[in-house]
């Protein structure tokens, strides 16, 4: 980086999630406005969110151009990979999650 260009004080977790159109909880919105926060406990928070909501996973797999066929063979193995971790559960008696839809 050139020494005449300042750095903008915002890191690039916030600036993802700006890019993609996240909702950003309050106490960073209200930091970003000037008012007093704590950013330490803010910072965890819309990274949680952010995952919670797979933005990053979409953000890694759009880096890339993806063939059709790759995509698809993907998806097939990420929903075998559901179907056994759902049935694994059901027969461990787990929550209400069970094999069978109702």
């Amino acid at each position: 980086m050139r020494p005449d260009r300042k750095r903008s004080g915002r890191g690039p977790d916030l600036a993802v999630a700006e890019a993609v159109g996240v909702v950003v909880p309050e106490a960073v919105a209200s930091a970003a406005e000037g008012k007093i926060v704590d950013i330490k406990k803010a910072l965890p928070v819309l990274k949680r969110n952010i995952q919670r909501e797979g933005i990053f996973q979409e953000l890694k797999n759009r880096m890339f151009y993806e063939k059709p066929s790759i995509k698809k063979k993907r998806k097939r193995i990420e929903a075998q990979k559901r179907r056994q971790k759902t049935l694994h559960m059901s027969k461990q008696g787990c929550g209400s999650r069970s094999g069978i839809r109702s």
